[in-house]
């Protein structure tokens, strides 16, 4: 062979070489979730409704929440509805997060209202199904009109890969509880 001919022959060699170190990359990459967004935000204000697959869902930014039939005017802290949660159906807001990589930090936030000022029952909770269940309902802010914010951030368990993270209010008390502008984001602290 010639120079020149010889030349080709080595490059498509290469080329083909590192075509295929690369695909291996990324897809492995992709099998570790290293792929995977570092962080992802969700927000509802229980304003919009919408019916996915017959049920009606609130439409948050970057995703459904649960407790549609439950919009009220009665309160709300912004806008013009917020989700009742009663004691007889004491959950809602509740947003799915698939696909957990076990290195997850979660910052959770939430408006809550209870009529007459009544015991503060409404809490904001993060479980993975059989590894972890934690609720947060102490207020870290309160306004005059008696709306109180609740915050807290937590780690997901290193062996919930895989698994589903669910967010959602619940009402632990005798009392209604009113809801609004639930907030989630989930970080992920290492790409493993």
């Amino acid at each position: 062979m010639s120079g020149p001919d010889n030349f080709r022959n080595v490059s498509r060699e290469f080329l083909l070489t590192m075509a295929f170190w690369l695909a291996l990359l990324l897809f492995g990459a992709a099998g570790l979730g290293l792929l995977q967004p570092r962080q992802a935000s969700f927000r509802c204000g229980a304003e919009e409704v919408v019916l996915y697959q017959a049920e009606p869902f609130f439409k948050g930014k970057g995703g459904l929440f649960s407790g549609a039939p439950r919009q009220t005017d009665k309160f709300s802290f912004e806008g013009n509805y917020s989700l009742a949660v009663f004691p007889d159906n004491p959950y809602g807001f509740e947003l799915k997060v698939p696909n957990l990589t076990g290195t997850e930090q979660l910052e959770l936030e939430v408006w809550r209202y209870v009529e007459n000022g009544g015991p503060a029952s409404g809490h904001i909770v993060a479980e993975v199904p059989g590894l972890m269940w934690q609720s947060c309902n102490e207020a870290v802010e309160v306004r005059d009109n008696g709306w109180q914010r609740l915050f807290c951030t937590l780690e997901v368990p290193a062996n919930s890969r895989n698994r589903e993270l669910k967010v959602y209010c619940w009402n632990s008390g005798p009392d209604p509880v009113f809801f609004d502008n639930i907030r989630v984001n989930v970080k992920r602290r290492y790409p493993l």
